[in-house]
């Protein structure tokens, strides 16, 4: 009796560490996709990544401007950091501008961040938003502020797909969606408006 309850005990020990293994590799599997997923590793192979690492100036002042993995910085001449990209937004693009025709340049660029609405959702949106997303976000350059940069619109999620976006010479916001479709952004009043 107690040689079958061996034998028996020696062909369940194997299949319970199998299982113990298989729980193991695909909750590491799993981690990891959900690590590399909020890490923006899913987002669409058309988008256009782009790199600076420029001497700007702004407003009369002469920055460092830093677009490098995806994450967007300034620094002055002596190297001190100004400002630097929440750690969730994975900048795609860019651009100094006087988008809001102010006479003053802004700093406008693109974003890839969780979320439409962030901390400040609108009281009709019951349920939080969490999934990838395009924004425009545009900045005012503030001399008076020691990161320098005073945020003034900061879109939720776009609606449309961006794979090119630039800025043309009257300062409007030119989007062209991957399937070639163009789009045109004016400032008025306070945000950007579809023009066509």
């Amino acid at each position: 009796m107690n040689i079958n309850i061996e034998m028996k005990s020696n062909k369940i020990i194997p299949w319970l560490l199998r299982i113990v293994a298989a729980i193991l590799f695909f909750g590491t599997v799993l981690f990891c996709l959900i690590q590399w997923g909020g890490d923006g590793l899913f987002l669409p192979s058309w988008i256009q990544w782009t790199e600076a690492d420029q001497q700007v100036m702004i407003d009369g002042e002469t920055v460092h401007m830093r677009l490098s993995k995806r994450t967007l910085s300034f620094e002055d001449p002596s190297g001190t950091r100004l400002w630097k990209s929440e750690k969730g937004w994975k900048v795609s693009q860019v651009w100094i501008s006087d988008i809001d025709h102010d006479g003053m340049d802004e700093v406008v660029f693109l974003v890839w961040k969780r979320g439409s609405f962030g901390d400040h959702r609108p009281f009709w949106i019951e349920e939080t938003d969490d999934a990838w997303s395009q924004h425009i976000f545009i900045y005012d350059w503030d001399k008076e502020r020691p990161d320098r940069l005073k945020p003034v619109w900061m879109s939720s999620a776009l609606g449309i797909q961006a794979a090119q976006v630039s800025i043309n010479d009257e300062n409007h916001l030119l989007i062209v969606t991957p399937e070639g479709r163009e789009t045109a952004w004016y400032w008025d009043s306070w945000g950007l408006v579809r023009l066509y």
